[in-house]
């Protein structure tokens, strides 16, 4: 066989002859790679509300590290499926556990700005992505790069102290108080240790005690426990129904998007660099807007944008030059920002006790929606090149009106237990009858 080597002299593609009757194995390794994020995040998920944070990062960390390696020096197609699906789980189980251990130590109204810089660490790594791919046209040697740079997460274990709050909901309040001291003066900054300790008696009266898991079948019932918490009690379950389409649809439009960037006209390397560049901007933007307004409102409103965006890319005429690629960038801006938005809200509206696994389940249903994508791509794509982003900003304008009917967080304290949201459920922009209170 002889392939085009004009963009990169080595792929998957090349190196395992991914055509013709070995085709469908293309889009297998996407699939099971958001498969894989599915799978990890879930389990990490719950043993990060039992274990705690900390732990479930660095040993995420260090299953990404080999995994990478692994992918590396991998000699056949299915080791390096295989390798794909555990370091893909593995490096979003770290961020995920990040992402709430970052939301649990910061001021309420600082949490728009550390989700901000959070996500940028996508943007920032697509660029580099997009800057080494230029450079190096050799997949082996990509991997290669990725590999020596997740060596940088062993500083993890250097710096990462454990969330505060899952201490204290674990009754370990001594450990809690010791972390937040720590933070102070790390930010030089004078604590009144009176004050502290007032504040730590009030969090742990509302704080549901919890306990440890002793072993895998402990750690299945405490997953069946923490999912049954979500789904059993009325204003819980309500939320969870209706957080998880949005997360579905986000997830399935951001990455969809981002594979329907063959269907512009640009370089493939101009367009994923000029996409990048305007998810940054648009996210800095969002940061100080979405701080002072009202959540739901903002996200209906930002999902709905979106949503005509994308299905406006089918409208545009091919023949007008650089109005496709224009609308694909702005579109990719606006669904990657609803990704900002939305990672923001979610931990807001769960307890501690199940806020790590909540959000773990949202990224999965978000993951599970990513993995389809690829697939409305080829055979949309086939039919019509504008029609991925129709369908794509179509799922987005439909779900939008979920947040009508989700609670307003803005400047509100996290909730510690479920107990706490059964007896105040929130106002939302709709008012829903039948809803308990």
């Amino acid at each position: 066989l002889v392939y085009d080597d004009s963009v990169f002299t080595a792929t998957v593609v090349t190196e395992w002859n991914l055509v013709c009757d070995r085709k469908a194995l293309l889009p297998t390794l996407t699939f099971t790679y958001f498969i894989g994020n599915v799978i990890s995040i879930l389990l990490t998920g719950v043993l990060s509300d039992y274990y705690g944070r900390r732990k479930l990062i660095l040993i995420s960390s260090i299953v990404h590290i080999i995994s990478s390696w692994v992918a590396f020096i991998s000699t056949n197609y299915w080791i390096f499926l295989i390798a794909r699906m555990v370091l893909g789980g593995s490096i979003h189980s770290v961020w995920a556990g990040l992402f709430i251990l970052v939301q649990e130590t910061t001021p309420k109204g600082d949490r728009t700005l550390t989700a901000g810089v959070m996500n940028f660490g996508w943007n920032i790594g697509s660029l580099m992505l997009c800057t080494l791919a230029y450079f190096l046209r050799d997949w082996r040697h990509l991997q290669l790069s990725f590999a020596v740079i997740s060596l940088l997460m062993i500083l993890y274990f250097f710096f990462i102290k454990e969330s505060p709050r899952w201490l204290l909901v674990n009754g370990r309040t001594t450990e809690a108080k010791e972390v937040v001291i720590y933070i102070a003066e790390r930010n030089n900054v004078q604590i009144d240790t009176e004050l502290v300790t007032k504040e730590f008696v009030e969090m742990e009266k509302n704080s549901i005690q919890g306990k440890k898991i002793e072993s895998f079948s402990q750690g299945l019932q405490s997953l069946a426990s923490q999912f049954l918490q979500l789904v059993l009690t009325p204003n819980v379950r309500l939320r969870t129904l209706l957080l998880a389409p949005t997360f579905f649809a986000v997830g399935m439009a951001s990455y969809g998007i981002h594979f329907a960037a063959r269907f512009s006209s640009l370089d493939i390397f101009a367009v994923s660099a000029i996409k990048e560049v305007a998810n940054f901007v648009y996210i800095i933007a969002l940061m100080f807007i979405y701080k002072r307004v009202s959540r739901t409102k903002c996200l209906a409103l930002s999902y709905s944008v979106a949503g005509i965006v994308g299905i406006s890319f089918m409208l545009v005429p091919e023949t007008v030059p650089g109005a496709r690629p224009a609308v694909l960038v702005i579109a990719q801006a606006l669904f990657v920002g609803n990704y900002f938005l939305i990672d923001t809200y979610s931990p807001e509206i769960f307890p501690t006790s199940t806020r790590n696994f909540a959000f773990n389940l949202m990224d999965s249903v978000s993951k599970t929606g990513s993995a389809i994508a690829p697939y409305v791509v080829d055979l949309g794509g086939d039919f019509n090149p504008g029609l991925p982003a129709a369908v794509f900003g179509a799922i987005m304008l439909f779900t939008s009106l979920n947040f009508y009917f989700l609670p307003e967080t803005q400047g509100q304290k996290l909730p510690d237990s479920v107990d706490e949201i059964e007896k105040n459920p929130g106002t939302t922009i709709v008012k829903i009858p039948w809803r308990r209170s």
